[in-house]
């Protein structure tokens, strides 16, 4: 395929701000600490989004020796397990809320409300519940690839990765890796199986820490490439991915 990891994400709680990693270890679960934990609406029993509620975007979370934390804007830090962290997050979003710690015997909820336009969801749109693959609090699948051939200066916090893949020769036509549906990748020690494309939503163009809201950068995805970009994945052998790993059709 003639293509390289560029960069590796890990977002320890749903929605929120993640980090860069060098190296990440691969279970059939996907990646250890990614989306683990999520911030629950006490009363609906339903897991927070950025997708529904922006203002999550601009909390960050971080591994901190085997440990989660959180930060709020200009607010407190705290271990993700500390009960008080309840009411700061409560706090600062005006709705009674706590953390939780994924439960593959329980699988949580959010809301994806339908995008009518090229800009926001309509507040008339319909509204659906969507069921996180137990054990996480994942959208779809345990790895999320994106080509970076299509970026075009766009911040990739925008679209967040496990995976940013590069050329090594250059950029190359975009939806390029619509082509991997249903095949078997090898990156690093770890076999994947590519099992359809991201169609984004309204995150792409959310405000978050040091970027303003981007409409354009949503209605031309739209426009040029059908509101689809990355491919989501299953792991099909565990194993470790680290930067500059190659990427190899099975």
């Amino acid at each position: 395929m003639g293509m390289h990891v560029d960069q590796l994400w890990r977002y320890p709680v749903k929605s929120m701000q993640g980090e860069r990693v060098l190296e990440v270890v691969l279970s059939d679960r996907g990646q250890r600490h990614d989306r683990v934990y999520g911030v629950i609406d006490r009363r609906s029993g339903r897991v927070l989004s950025g997708k529904t509620v922006p203002p999550l975007l601009f909390a960050r979370s971080r591994l901190d020796s085997g440990t989660v934390v959180v930060s709020l804007p200009g607010g407190p830090e705290f271990d993700a397990e500390d009960p008080a962290g309840a009411a700061a997050l409560s706090a600062w979003l005006d709705r009674d809320v706590f953390l939780e710690h994924a439960d593959r015997n329980a699988p949580r909820a959010f809301q994806v409300q339908e995008t009518v336009s090229d800009t926001e969801p309509s507040p008339t749109a319909p509204v659906r519940d969507v069921l996180c693959p137990p054990g996480t609090f994942l959208d779809s699948a345990p790895l999320h690839l994106v080509d970076g051939a299509w970026l075009r200066g766009a911040d990739i916090r925008r679209f967040r990765p496990t995976v940013l893949l590069r050329n090594e020769i250059g950029d190359r036509p975009t939806g390029a890796e619509d082509s991997w549906i249903d095949q078997t990748v090898r990156i690093g020690g770890a076999t994947l199986r590519v099992a359809k494309t991201t169609k984004r939503c309204a995150m792409v163009q959310r405000p978050q820490p040091g970027l303003a809201k981007d409409v354009p950068l949503a209605r031309t995805l739209i426009h040029e490439h059908g509101n689809v970009l990355g491919v989501y994945a299953t792991v099909v052998t565990a194993g470790r991915i680290t930067l500059g790993d190659p990427v190899a059709s099975v």
